[in-house]
């Protein structure tokens, strides 16, 4: 099973352009076929506008199968990203990730047996982080850990 997170981002002023014709557009429109007309080609501007101007960007989640996980940050000025958690004893020296690929994207692939793990990258080998994919929990030092949880 893959897991992908697609964020786009598109400027706040293309946004408001488009909600200003919309806007212009029921003012102007009393019936409703020609507002509904307008809104679609309004919505329509946004995709292109999405699309045209590259503003989708594909971040890869942590993702298991049954015996691993795939780990992946995008760490675009990184230069290393360790992995350290539960599985390795927390060795910040031990899981490098590969990377990184175009995107910015570090990758590390772990046989893990099935069961419950907690785990932080260590970007350029001081600066802890946990992994903005997955859902997280107090590590009762004041700072997250992620969890994955492997199962069959």
């Amino acid at each position: 099973m893959h897991l992908y997170r697609l964020q786009l981002r598109i400027h706040p002023a293309a946004i408001a352009e488009c909600y200003t014709l919309m806007v212009r557009s029921l003012l102007r429109h009393s019936d409703r076929d020609g507002f509904m007309q307008t809104y679609a080609r309004s919505l329509f501007m946004i995709v292109v506008l999405f699309i045209a101007a590259g503003c989708a960007q594909k971040s890869f989640a942590s993702e298991a199968h049954a015996g691993s996980v795939r780990f992946s940050i995008r760490a675009l000025s990184a230069k290393s990203v360790a992995l350290a958690g539960t599985f390795n004893h927390w060795d910040p020296e031990k899981d490098r990730l590969a990377g990184p690929d175009r995107d910015g994207i570090w990758t590390i692939t772990l046989p893990l047996a099935d069961g419950r793990y907690e785990y932080c990258f260590v970007i350029n080998g001081k600066d802890w982080m946990p992994d903005p994919s997955a859902p997280s929990v107090d590590d009762e030092l004041g700072r997250r850990n992620s969890v994955i949880i492997v199962a069959p």
